[in-house]
């Protein structure tokens, strides 16, 4: 067989794999959203898209060890004060800043969906009719999710490629990025709960912790990336949804924007590329029912989180270009 005959049945083998991940990881999202608990589905598919993305990026390993108890405890915490400005903050800002130091590790990309799915959890409190307390409740739909997405993920991780070596950062720059990540992301939040922003703030807390990076020059090209990927994922939206209103076509859409996004990760395909999938994906799906304005919100929300990221690294950036240049180094 040739070398690109190979290529083609490895990659016709992953996508497959894909394929079948994200369907069966979807089962537990499905069921809640059959018996119309949308809260709570909700919380399910972020778990479901938590356990994909770690498992895809970091194998799943990681995805039992930290996304498993990751987002069971923050998600259970995160319902039990709704609509407290000051409990999202502390709370949001503390996993942003754990996350912030797993870079050290080369873990805060894959990891980022643990506090982003806490973003939407605080902006959008839950609301679900049920005999025990709501906080319980989700943090069991999350640790139900989580536990059989990563066990799909365990069983069917043979048929695709090991993931790639992680980026690492030095343990210094891990606590500089989590001590100024933190305080970010937890001002966010405040603002976004205090003004009952909802679903925009959601997606303005999201925003900012896919663009602010341990290196600031890295933060300015992923901002870029990321305001291309949402502008021409937003445009894919609004087509389909002129072409039909249908909840299930969304859906279906989503789920092909989501095995995309994974085959673009392994495939080590440019961020703008994966955005524009991952935009399509979380639209379709998470805005299923309003996708129109879902789309639109999503937009705004994406450029006013890149501008403050981007003041922000601006407010830093002299001071992290001397402490480089002291260093000897020219990236910062």
């Amino acid at each position: 067989m040739s070398s690109r005959s190979k290529a083609v049945q490895t990659t016709r083998t992953v996508v497959f794999a894909l394929v079948v991940m994200v369907v069966l990881v979807s089962i537990p999202v499905m069921i809640l959203i059959h018996f119309h608990w949308q809260a709570s589905a909700t919380a399910a598919m972020f778990s479901a898209m938590t356990c994909l993305i770690v498992g895809v990026q970091v194998g799943w390993r990681a995805s039992f060890m930290y996304v498993v108890p990751g987002l069971t405890i923050t998600e259970g915490f995160g319902a039990l004060f709704p609509g407290n400005a000051w409990w999202a903050a502390i709370l949001v800002g503390l996993t942003a800043s754990v996350i912030g130091l797993s870079a050290s590790r080369g873990l805060s990309n894959p990891l980022l969906m643990i506090p982003i799915a806490l973003g939407f959890e605080v902006a959008q409190p839950p609301s679900v009719n049920v005999d025990i307390p709501v906080p319980l409740f989700i943090a069991l739909v999350v640790l139900g999710t989580t536990v059989f997405g990563s066990t799909v993920i365990y069983l069917i991780s043979r048929f695709r490629p090991a993931p790639k070596d992680l980026v690492k950062v030095s343990p210094t720059r891990a606590r500089y990025f989590a001590l100024v990540l933190g305080p970010f992301v937890a001002l966010a939040a405040w603002v976004v709960v205090d003004l009952d922003l909802g679903h925009a703030g959601a997606w303005m807390i999201l925003t900012i912790l896919v663009i602010f990076k341990p290196f600031i020059q890295d933060g300015v090209k992923k901002a870029a990336s990321r305001t291309v990927g949402t502008l021409a994922g937003f445009v894919v939206a609004i087509a389909v949804a002129q072409l039909t209103s249908s909840e299930w076509v969304f859906y279906v859409v989503g789920v092909t924007a989501m095995i995309t996004c994974l085959t673009l990760v392994l495939m080590g395909r440019p961020y703008w590329q994966y955005a524009v999938a991952l935009t399509i994906a979380i639209v379709m799906m998470e805005g299923a029912t309003d996708l129109v304005d879902t789309a639109e919100t999503r937009l705004a929300a994406t450029l006013v989180g890149a501008v403050a990221s981007l003041v922000v690294m601006g407010l830093l950036s002299p001071i992290a270009k001397r402490a480089a240049h002291k260093s000897g180094l020219s990236h910062y």
